[in-house]
């Protein structure tokens, strides 16, 4: 029975217990009364159930905020016409509601469900679970139709420019010293200097910031890029560490159009890509969909990279953090430190010419720094 039905049993025998104790006439007729509707729909809710059902996915995978919907196909297996019924699917450890209309003998009902995408999950969806009883609901029983199936709702992407050396703007390779037209060299900002031609002059962030600062050209070209997503919990706060997964996810779907060997590291996990395997994005995408900061994670350690662009992504960089980049840049083409900070800091604030930091509020402002 429902926490309901339950509910009236007990009050009825409450009555019905008054009633006689008391010679009370109307405690214990209410209370028999309210007895024998709880007995009928008890009664009601044991009549086997002859609906059979599947549930069917377009996909198994969806981007935060997207529309997702499963489709339930319940068929009337019964000889007599089934009864309204109601349920709920289990989706990604969140409930969908659901009513089933009355069914003819041998009919069949579509019933699509909306999915949860508000937030990056990474789980299952389904049984759905199908409940008959009375019309008050004081008694039900329940089946399970469709299977359960693996579903990813991956966290949000936008385009990354790639440069005809095959790097991500601005994370191109080593600076040059010298400055190039060319639109497709761009790979960072430095401080004006008197003689610099203005055509250089990269005005967006002379907008936002107020600095005048030019672009920079690069003449080396790595072998591949890797991802490292700090997992350290005292590093982010919720909001901050979205937008830093959607940007790590951003450059290796990037890099994996672009057709660039890509690797993703989270904590000291890593999760090689090749950069031509469609399947290889998927799996990455799939982890990124889960991934939570960890408390205990191990530190910032990319000691064993070569031969790759690194970039960082995390919500506050220490000191070490820093350090470890630093000696790093010696073994190593070029390193990237993305800090996702506080709306109201600055975006722009290099270290050395070794080490690019790319200080930016969210998603968005990374897209405007890197994007088309």
């Amino acid at each position: 029975m429902t926490r309901t039905g339950w509910t009236l049993a007990l009050l009825g025998a409450v009555l019905v217990a008054i009633g006689v104790a008391g010679g009370l006439a109307v405690p214990l007729v209410v209370g028999a009364a309210a007895l024998f509707l709880v007995a009928v729909s008890w009664t009601m809710s044991r009549l086997p159930v002859r609906i059979a059902g599947r549930l069917e996915l377009d996909g198994r995978h969806a981007t935060v905020g997207d529309p997702a919907t499963a489709r339930l196909v319940v068929r009337n297996t019964g000889r007599r016409p089934s009864p309204p019924s109601w349920g709920r699917l289990e989706a990604l450890d969140e409930v969908v509601p659901l009513a089933v209309p009355a069914l003819a003998p041998g009919a069949e009902q579509v019933i699509e469900l909306p999915l949860p995408t508000r937030r990056r999950a990474a789980g299952s969806v389904g049984p759905v679970r199908v409940s008959t009883g009375d019309p008050f609901r004081l008694s039900s029983h329940s089946v399970a139709l469709g299977e359960s199936h693996d579903f990813h709702v991956w966290p949000r992407r936008l385009p990354v420019r790639w440069s005809e050396r095959g790097l991500p703007r601005p994370l191109e390779g080593t600076v040059s010293g010298g400055l190039q037209s060319d639109p497709l060299s761009f790979a960072g900002l430095r401080p004006y200097v008197v003689g610099d031609d203005v055509r250089l002059v990269h005005w967006p962030t002379v907008a936002r910031t107020g600095d005048l600062v030019v672009r920079r050209t690069l003449d080396v070209s790595p072998m591949r890029l890797d991802v490292y997503l700090e997992a350290q919990p005292d590093r982010w706060d919720p909001a901050r560490f979205e937008h830093g997964v959607s940007i790590a996810a951003s450059l290796l779907e990037s890099a994996d159009a672009a057709g660039i060997p890509w690797g993703l590291l989270v904590g000291r996990e890593r999760f090689p890509g090749t950069g031509r395997s469609v399947g290889d994005l998927t799996r990455a995408l799939d982890v990124l969909a889960g991934v939570h900061p960890v408390p205990n994670a191990p530190a910032l350690d990319v000691s064993a990279v070569r031969d790759a662009t690194v970039v960082v992504v995390t919500g506050r960089a220490a000191p070490s953090d820093h350090e470890a980049m630093a000696v790093l840049a010696g073994k190593v083409p070029w390193v990237v430190l993305v800090e996702v900070i506080d709306p109201f800091a600055r975006t722009y604030a290099p270290t050395s010419s070794s080490v690019e930091v790319l200080r930016v509020a969210s998603l968005e402002q990374f897209a405007e720094e890197a994007g088309p």
